[in-house]
């Protein structure tokens, strides 16, 4: 039998030590082998690759230890521990680290995005509050009916609230689903509610995907998932944004399904996400059948409703209003001004907005990334020219 050797690194790193908070501008790249990165208060956390099916763990830059484990979810931190490969089933994969030291654990649990609450479903009947340390569950959901003939999973939006999703009649495909927002006090069916709200012609809704929460936890990324004779039978999935009701808000440019990679949570409020995508420069370093790869890199990516709004009405040629855009920030700006240009397929020299927009399906298919422009001026609208405008205006007083 193989071996595996833990080395740990010691070094003077307590999680009560306030170093101050770490700070990631958020148009900036990180070009490094870096599997999953998390910003928690002052914690750096990064799981590097090395070769295939390996990670190497480094907290504020320091190495834990070197035993390549394989991590295949988002590190997760809880009363001062750290927990690597949560959700994993398989217990030797899974270690915990406090007070620079590596422990074993057997917990499974997977969390809400500001790490507020920890909880499983993998029974998929039940959803259960899990304590990470010792294990111990409690049970969260509690139906008046029968759901025997469903297979659930689920999220938290916050401490209180979930979104729990029922699979009825199968679990690989589902003859019908549910969906209810689940609190300690109330049981709330929403199906109708949410079919209603996406009801489009010729289309029949089958799933919801939770993708991302604003910071105020008041808004939902979600992609719909269709099925339709207009797409030869085929599922296409589409974005939206609801409201913490489960009230539709408005349609929104689609992201390419979304690889989240960390966020960067300070004071128990998520501030941003780290996504994985690629610029359209290539690695000169990496080759596939004899070509040079795109870059993969690691951006940050902050959702908020109004810029994407903003984006999805600039996108389709209608003009901005003061009141669409006086809430962004300047980098937002930014980006809903080059937005249109990458609606026009322009080839940006900067490798933030290569990457950034490769996030999105319009810009980051395959068609797209093999016909960039590097003059749009000449398809530029009479909408896209005042609307540009107005974003300068508004840029400028920042």
């Amino acid at each position: 039998m193989k071996k595996v050797c833990i080395i740990v690194y010691v070094f003077s790193l307590t999680f009560n030590v306030v170093f101050g908070q770490v700070s990631y501008p958020l148009d900036s790249l990180n070009f490094s082998n870096v599997k999953y990165l998390m910003i928690i208060d002052s914690l750096k956390v990064e799981v590097f690759r090395n070769g295939v099916n390996k990670s190497f763990i480094f907290i504020n830059d320091n190495p834990i230890d070197s035993t390549g484990i394989t991590s295949e979810s988002i590190p997760v931190l809880y009363k001062n521990n750290l927990f690597f490969n949560n959700t994993s089933r398989d217990f030797s994969k899974k270690i915990m680290y406090t007070q620079n030291k590596i422990n074993k654990y057997q917990s499974i649990f997977t969390t809400d995005n500001g790490f507020m609450q920890y909880y499983d479903y993998s029974d998929l009947t039940n959803i259960y509050i899990v304590d990470p340390l010792s294990g111990s569950k409690k049970l969260y959901t509690n139906y008046d009916e029968t759901m025997s003939d469903c297979a659930i999973s689920g999220f938290f939006i916050d401490t209180s609230l979930a979104c729990v999703i029922h699979c009825c009649n199968g679990i690989e495909a589902c003859d019908y689903t549910k969906y209810y927002l689940v609190s300690p006090n109330e049981t709330k069916e929403v199906t109708q509610q949410i079919r209603q709200s996406l009801k489009e012609e010729d289309a029949m809704l089958t799933s919801l995907f939770f993708n991302f929460v604003s910071s105020d936890k008041r808004y939902l990324h979600l992609g719909v998932q269709y099925m339709s004779e207009k797409y030869a039978v085929k599922r296409e999935t589409v974005s939206r944004i609801f409201n913490n009701d489960f009230e539709e808000i408005g349609k929104i440019l689609d992201i390419k399904y979304p690889d989240i990679c960390g966020m960067n949570i300070q004071k128990e409020k998520l501030q941003h996400y780290f996504l994985s995508s690629i610029t359209d420069t290539k690695d000169s370093t990496k080759r596939i059948m004899g070509m040079y790869s795109s870059k993969r890199v690691i951006i940050p990516y902050k959702f908020n409703p109004y810029l994407e709004m903003a984006m999805y009405k600039a996108y389709n040629n209608n003009l901005l209003t003061n009141e669409n855009i006086k809430s962004l920030e300047k980098y937002e700006l930014g980006i809903l001004r080059n937005l249109i240009f990458a609606k026009y397929n322009y080839a940006f020299s900067s490798e933030f907005y290569q990457a950034y927009f490769n996030l999105y399906e319009f810009y980051g298919n395959e068609k797209a990334q093999k016909s960039r422009v590097t003059d749009v001026n000449n398809k530029l609208t009479e909408t896209d020219k005042a609307n540009i405008k107005l974003i300068k205006e508004i840029e400028v007083r920042l």
